[in-house]
């Protein structure tokens, strides 16, 4: 089956890997400010993200199921860097909060 969405295929990648860098900032951020560690934080993260894509995916789009090819190309959509960025702003965050803390 197939369901109608408006735009092209290029501008919902577009908008699939700005919203997962802004996802990175905002996880990362809320991470570092309660603390959390480990791979916890990171199965988290990857659960979030691919699972907020893999809706978007399946809900909104209107590709065929049997587009593999595209599929991956979606699921690969600024991941990479949506993940450094994330590393970064929980790091930072982290490392922030733990010197404020140390200070006081």
């Amino acid at each position: 089956y197939q369901r109608r969405v408006r735009g092209s295929k290029d501008e919902a990648k577009t908008l699939i890997h700005w919203v997962r860098q802004l996802l990175g900032i905002i996880l990362g951020v809320i991470w570092g400010l309660f603390e959390i560690k480990g791979a916890i934080g990171f199965l988290s993260f990857l659960l979030i993200n691919f699972g907020l894509v893999f809706l978007y995916y399946n809900k909104y789009l209107s590709l065929s199921r049997d587009d593999e090819e595209s599929e991956k190309e979606f699921f690969q959509e600024g991941f990479l860097t949506s993940f450094g960025l994330f590393l970064l702003v929980w790091i930072v965050t982290y490392s922030s909060v733990i010197g404020l803390s140390l200070i006081h």
